[in-house]
């Protein structure tokens, strides 16, 4: 009997776990329930390499709307050392909406209320927004210092050019406000910007002028309720934003745009996403049959991810990671509501190699594919085709050894995914 060895053929493209330690817990809030206080992260933003900042609410356990301490943690080394600033500034509502232009400029939207700090959260100011048409800000971004813009229900925007202080309506739409919020604003360049919707279906607005006016993008619209989480600039051609498992890219700043599927799917609901150019992303997510989060990291425009899974407590109460930053091709960031997490793009030194990786062992036998994965042995494996089909099943033995008939299966390209790892084999 020949045993015919895919060693030449198989890569492993995704695998890293657990073990490789690419990703670096670098930040953590405390317990996320301790003393009838919870801990929530409503802010991250990184800045070149190094320098970062975080924002953590303390709230009352039991009274939603009462935040009693704002805790500011800033770092200039990459996460390896944190400095807090501590305030008991009390806030309306826990879930804020921060933008920064650096370690000092903060700005946290909630309700019709907007904070500022210019000493990087030792001190805030409260402005009020008195035009913001009946609607609470769910959104804010600043370009710089003094150039800001709110989103809120009805698509409603308003920008402002002295930090916050003051507003003036941009746009409006006649839709009832409590739909169709403004979720996301960013700009590539201060007068290139994108805004999108989260409610009942995604809607997409541009701007070329600086944000005094906004047009639709009339070829976006899901109009199946999927919801957008994120919006990312790589440059000012190239703009990603997620929707469920999949996402839309465009490469002209936002005129047009094209559906990215990953093959295999991505292993759970996109939160955040970011990239750092056209290729290369990091994204968080949630899949909430296994009740884990996952982090992934692509290198081909979001087509494929490396994935590992966190257990659901990492991201705290509200069990997600809704924050990502990739400031520089060589480290990327992910918070999630009690955490922050750290990629070295340098550590992800297995790109398409030969397959070795933690004892995994990949092959074909009399039309059987022999998978021998001794580290992931409960796990539920998938097998799907080039078009991301599913088209084998199977869980992985105690023993680690799992054999499954692919004699049927046409020539080609095939992916291979579990929980921790994912992998490619040719069958001839």
């Amino acid at each position: 009997m020949m045993r015919k060895s895919l060693f030449a053929s198989v890569f492993i493209f995704m695998a890293f776990g657990h073990a490789n330690g690419q990703w670096k817990r670098v930040y953590e809030t405390g317990y996320s329930h301790f003393m009838g206080l919870r801990y929530e992260l409503n802010g991250m933003k990184f800045f070149g390499r190094d320098s970062g900042v975080v924002i953590t609410d303390t709230v009352i356990y039991g009274i939603s709307d009462t935040v009693v301490l704002t805790i500011t943690a800033i770092t200039t080394d990459g996460g390896n050392t944190w400095h807090e600033n501590k305030s008991n500034i009390a806030k309306n509502g826990i879930y804020g909406n921060v933008s920064a232009t650096d370690v000092n400029h903060i700005w946290d939207a909630r309700g019709q209320f907007i904070y500022q700090t210019t000493d990087g959260g030792k001190n805030w100011e409260t402005y009020t927004n008195q035009d913001s048409v009946g609607t609470k800000v769910s959104s804010i971004y600043f370009i710089d210092s003094l150039t800001g813009f709110e989103g809120g229900g009805g698509m409603t925007m308003h920008r402002t050019s002295d930090g916050g202080k003051t507003w003036q309506l941009v746009h409006h739409s006649e839709t009832d406000s409590m739909y169709y919020p403004i979720y996301y604003i960013s700009f590539s360049t201060p007068m290139l910007g994108i805004a999108t919707t989260y409610d009942i279906g995604t809607w997409v607005l541009r701007t070329t002028d600086g944000g005094f006016n906004w047009i639709f993008t009339t070829d976006i619209h899901s109009g199946v309720g999927n919801r957008s989480y994120g919006l990312s600039y790589s440059d000012p051609s190239n703009v990603f934003f997620p929707e469920l498992r999949a996402f839309h890219h465009s490469t002209d700043s936002g005129k047009t745009w094209i559906w990215i599927d990953p093959k295999p799917p991505f292993p759970g609901y996109f939160s955040a996403i970011a990239f750092v150019d056209s290729l290369h992303g990091v994204a968080s997510g949630r899949n909430p049959a296994r009740d884990s989060l996952v982090l992934g990291y692509t290198s081909d425009a979001g087509n494929t991810w490396r994935t590992i899974w966190i257990d659901s407590s990492a991201g705290g109460k509200s069990g997600f990671f809704n924050f990502a930053a990739f400031p520089n091709p060589s480290v990327a960031y992910i918070g999630g509501s009690n955490a922050v997490f750290r990629l070295s793009t340098a550590d992800l030194a297995v790109q398409e190699s030969p397959l070795v990786s933690d004892g995994v062992k990949i092959e074909i036998e009399a039309g059987k594919l022999l998978i021998m994965m001794p580290n992931e042995h409960g796990d539920r494996l998938n097998i799907f085709d080039i078009l991301g089909r599913e088209v084998s099943r199977g869980v992985i033995p105690p023993d680690g050894s799992l054999k499954l008939d692919v004699s049927t299966l046409q020539s080609g390209i095939y992916f291979v995914s579990t929980g921790n790892w994912f992998g490619k084999f040719a069958k001839e």
